[in-house]
């Protein structure tokens, strides 16, 4: 019994104290063109969806009803699709 509390004991402190000696003497990826972490994309998934999640908007601030949705003006032939072509001499072929 006293065996694998001296390795639980060893390995809580061993593992943070070789982490931060990688930190101090090693080559930390610090800048954009260097490479990920080891498993960086499984450490950091939880965090990030977790915060997506909570700044997620719950509901729409406005309503999706016909009112909002319908176009500003009447599609179709504008009053001035005729002077359009004359103005920026656009020939009709």
């Amino acid at each position: 019994m006293g065996k694998v509390l001296l390795g639980i004991v060893l390995g809580v402190i061993l593992v943070p104290a070789a982490v931060l000696v990688w930190f101090q003497f090693g080559k930390v990826p610090v800048a954009v063109a260097d490479p990920p972490f080891p498993q960086e994309q499984l450490l950091t998934a939880v965090p990030l969806h977790a915060r997506i999640d909570r700044d997620l908007i719950k509901t729409a601030p406005i309503q999706s009803d016909e009112a909002t949705t319908r176009p500003a003006r009447p599609t179709g032939r504008s009053p001035m699709a005729s002077a359009s072509p004359a103005c920026h001499r656009i020939r009709k072929s």
